[in-house]
């Protein structure tokens, strides 16, 4: 009986304090795979010459594979971590392949409010986009301690910043854009450049309501 009570003690003290740190461990090391997968440089071709007839058909469809991989995220209600970061990594490899292969290729795709046109730019804002906000918003599981979660949290805004200065790049008037940006530094606790950026948006969108509360918070 003492033996059945000291198995049953580790287990739990196993499930408390291991298999979580566990659980993160291999979690961080995937979503580091993941990432670094997404960063990997892509196939080049001769940049000096016009892309060939075939390789813009390949870009096209690379554009929308990543259109496709991008639409998960907003179609769907949530998506958890592990399939966020794959999504993005797969779409950025897409239209990274895609830019490569012919930076001005473009497809047309329509849907309930019309036809429109998208390119590489316009993908690669999206999903700059798509991923400063999901870090943003995300819940952030301190299951396993203050100082992992610290991390987690610190990591991600960092990761939301970064991604909002690449998508004003692509989208310098864009109000969004600005707001994305104002709430990272927000998040980061810096003040002044979060007042500047969302400033900016107000600026760019005077209307908009959840910059406005963004810039109430800050005052």
């Amino acid at each position: 009986m003492g033996e059945i009570f000291y198995y049953f003690i580790e287990f739990i003290l196993k499930c408390v304090f291991v298999y979580p740190v566990m659980a993160v461990w291999y979690g961080g090391k995937y979503i580091l795979k993941v990432i670094e997968n997404r960063d990997r440089p892509v196939a080049t071709r001769d940049q000096s010459r016009p892309p060939t007839p075939t390789e813009t058909a390949a870009a096209q469809t690379q554009l929308r594979v990543a259109d496709a991989l991008l639409s998960r995220y907003t179609e769907t209600e949530q998506l958890d971590r592990a399939t966020m970061e794959d999504t993005l990594s797969k779409a950025t490899r897409a239209i990274m392949t895609a830019r490569n292969l012919d930076p001005r290729a473009t497809f047309a795709k329509t849907d309930k409010t019309g036809t429109a046109t998208y390119g590489v730019d316009g993908l690669s804002a999206l999903a700059l986009y798509i991923e400063a906000e999901f870090l943003e918003n995300r819940d952030h599981d301190t299951l396993f301690g203050d100082f992992v979660g610290q991390v987690q949290i610190s990591r991600d805004r960092k990761r939301a910043l970064e991604a909002a200065n690449k998508l004003i790049v692509y989208k310098p008037r864009d109000a969004a854009a600005w707001r994305l940006k104002a709430m990272a530094h927000k998040n980061l606790k810096d003040k002044r450049p979060a007042l500047a950026a969302i400033q900016k948006s107000i600026e760019l969108d005077p209307t908009d309501p959840i910059a406005l509360q963004i810039l109430a918070a800050l005052q």
